[in-house]
């Protein structure tokens, strides 16, 4: 009924909603729910000289095999060597087996996993075998099925929820003492009911053994109980109602890696408003003229006016946590306005946005015209059924637009957020292998999102030459986007020059720096003359390629929000051990690899031989000094077999790399070097 009536929510009231926002604040939070991935080994795109065993795609949550995995050679048949698996002890990673001794040529390989919230992710990466080879492109689509099944049973769900737990928190705070339950159980049971439905529907078509398959199961099974205690025990089914209120949180978006604390609370809170206001509702327009016929019309028209009274307050606390919550959650979901309306996530937001603005107005209509009338009503017999019925007319308008925020709600949580999913324009593609800039310029590369930006600069006959690149998450080119380049003063739009690639020249040879402009987001580069230095970074390859130890820590990002922090140590010739913050641990030695989880055990499995310590490089081109101090060169170049651009730090002394930034298709990676030669061990545990 939104936010009306002037009545103060009593002292009983006050207390229901503070213990249900504890109830629904006191699940134990989990890890990370949707997974995102980190990294592809080998590369997509990546030319090797010999033929991996295997494609291992790391993430930064558990997950699982999902459907739909392949692996072809270009043009030929299956090299799968068997069912991809996850290993022991090393949930967040994928591993599809190759067969041995793949021959020269390129292959393409599509990759499926179910992660921990129940979503099924997939994607595809392209490599090649052979020395020499041009970049590959995959022959495969990632494809995906439909989930209009579950956007369906997700509805049933969140309705039969709000309903039950909103006709809960009504028994307790507004349902008038002289009245019978009878009705309102009615209420709680055919949530109850609806809610065990949709849950159980869930639950059978995901992925059974994930978190997401557990709390759905869970769900379905205290619904079900509630709805059975509804038929004789009201309180009961009642404070089993509200027990729902947190359980969708648990496999939801806020729970995703990298959300704050405060984001699982935000969710629930969020959830308990809207229940109050649904149920509610449901209470007020279904329930309490039930109950209240036996009643002769005097008593009937108080009952009705100090329900409605005593809810409208309730309903304003709730339009107001419902307001403050999601304003908090979107903020935390979008990255970028443009993500509003150019993203599913967020265009369904601005509907759902929209029904409950509409709803906002139509219980200011209420608050100020309807109850007032039935209030003035009360005593006169014939006034107050009709004023009462004006008022029912009106929450059936607000019912019908709030079963259309449930639907978008339930959409809402099947999508990926637009943090996770920014896109480019409509009419921008990335489809195609990038096109870099020619040899020559200074090159840098910056993160921009999940976008890789790199920018080549020369200087020609007094003007800046200007090539940018800009890659996709899955390594191809975007083309179709709108690009500018600006530097003092200046500004030239950006023509295309390939896949991803975008030039322009520029009269401004004193810029300090450039300036590029990528549907609308601004990425600064600093310009530098830049002297050649190839020979610097082929000494430099050879020191770290001749190094007996290593040690150094890695953080290594896909897009601005999954970051995963690495502690590695290397041993020559084939010995790592390397440990992620807050994730699992892992030994190579030879032929064999060990990964534990936190607080498991060790397990055991094949490894294809390494060759460490080796830079991080393979070709160096464009190597530039862009800088220097009494201790160190500052380098930049692009390896174009990735491709990726690389910012080191090299000790002028000994050529040792120091540190390292590099830039690729959603790998952007900084690693800090030390311990060099270090008296190391390494050891199968």
């Amino acid at each position: 009924m939104g936010p009306y009536g002037s009545t103060m929510v009593s002292v009983r009231a006050r207390y229901v909603l503070i213990v249900a926002a504890v109830a629904a604040l006191v699940a134990p939070a989990v890890a990370s729910a949707h997974a995102n991935l980190v990294r592809l080994r080998p590369a997509n795109g990546g030319v090797l000289a010999t033929p991996p065993t295997a494609v291992r795609v790391l993430f930064d949550d558990a997950i699982r095999p999902g459907p739909g995995m392949e692996a072809v050679r270009n043009g030929g048949g299956s090299v799968l060597a068997g069912h991809a698996y996850v290993p022991r002890g090393n949930h967040r990673e994928l591993v599809v087996p190759l067969r041995h001794g793949l021959a020269a040529g390129d292959y393409s390989v599509r990759w499926s996993v179910v992660s921990d919230d129940g979503h099924n992710e997939r994607g595809v990466t392209a490599f090649a075998v052979g020395a020499g080879a041009a970049r590959p492109t995959a022959s495969l689509s990632a494809g995906g099925a439909g989930r209009t099944g579950d956007v369906v049973f997700r509805v049933l769900l969140f309705a039969g929820l709000l309903a039950a737990a909103g006709a809960a928190v009504f028994r307790f705070a507004v349902w008038p003492r002289d009245l019978g339950g009878r009705e309102l159980s009615f209420v709680v049971l055919v949530g109850c009911l609806l809610a065990a439905a949709g849950a159980a529907g869930l639950a059978l078509r995901g992925t059974s053994g994930t978190r997401f398959d557990l709390v759905e199961w869970a769900l379905a099974g205290l619904a079900a109980g509630g709805a059975a205690l509804a038929l004789r025990w009201l309180r009961a089914a009642a404070l089993v109602a509200l027990a729902l209120v947190p359980l969708p949180t648990l496999a939801g978006h806020a729970l995703d890696a990298n959300q704050p604390w405060w984001s699982a609370l935000a969710d629930a809170v969020h959830l308990l408003g809207a229940s109050v206001w649904v149920g509610g509702l449901l209470a007020l327009a279904v329930a309490v003229p039930r109950a209240a016929r036996a009643l002769e019309p005097t008593a009937r028209g108080r009952v009705l006016a100090a329900s409605a009274g005593r809810f409208s307050t309730l309903a304003l606390a709730s339009v107001v946590t419902i307001g403050a919550t999601g304003l908090a959650r979107a903020l935390r979901e979008l990255s970028a306005v443009p993500q509003l309306w150019s993203t599913s996530y967020g265009r369904t937001l601005l509907v759902k946005t929209g029904l409950l603005a509409c709803l906002v107005l139509l219980g200011a209509r209420n608050r100020y015209r309807l109850v007032p009338r039935l209030r003035a009503a009360t005593g006169r017999n014939p006034a107050a059924p009709r004023a009462f019925a004006g008022l029912r007319r009106s929450v059936a308008v607000e019912l019908c637009l709030l079963a259309a925020v449930v639907g978008a709600v339930a959409l809402l949580t099947e999508l990926p957020p637009g943090r996770n999913a920014r896109a480019a324009p409509a009419r921008a593609s990335a489809t195609r292998a990038p096109k870099l800039p020619p040899p020559g310029g200074v090159v840098l590369a910056r993160e921009d999102g999940d976008r890789a930006v790199a920018l080549s600069v020369r200087r020609s006959h007094g003007a800046l030459s200007l090539v940018a690149t800009i890659l996709s998450p899955n390594g191809f080119g975007f083309d179709g986007l709108p690009v500018r380049f600006s530097a003092a003063g200046r500004s030239a739009v950006g023509a295309s020059c390939g896949a991803g690639c975008y030039s322009a020249s520029l009269a401004a040879p004193r810029a300090r720096a450039v300036d590029v402009v990528v549907a609308g987001r601004r990425i600064r580069f600093p310009v530098y003359a830049g002297r050649p230095a190839p020979g610097l970074v082929i000494r430099a390859t050879r020191v770290f390629d001749s190094l007996r130890s290593l040690v150094y820590d890695e953080s290594l990002a896909s897009n601005p929000t999954n970051r995963v922090l690495t502690h590695f140590e290397m041993v020559a010739p084939d010995r790592l051990a390397y440990r992620i913050v807050g994730g699992q641990h892992a030994v190579v030695v030879g032929g064999r690899r060990w990964d534990r989880s936190p607080g498991g055990r060790w397990i055991a499995s094949p490894q294809s031989p390494l060759h460490i310590p080796s830079a991080p490089w393979s070709i160096v081109r464009d190597a530039r000094l862009i800088g220097r101090t009494p201790r160190l060169w500052r380098v930049t170049f692009l390896d174009p077999t990735v491709p990726a651009w690389f910012d080191v730090a090299l000790d002028r002394r000994t050529l040792r790399t120091l540190d390292v930034h590099m830039t690729a298709a959603a790998h952007f990676m900084h690693d800090r070097y030390r311990a060099f030669d270090a008296p190391l061990r390494i050891s199968p545990p």
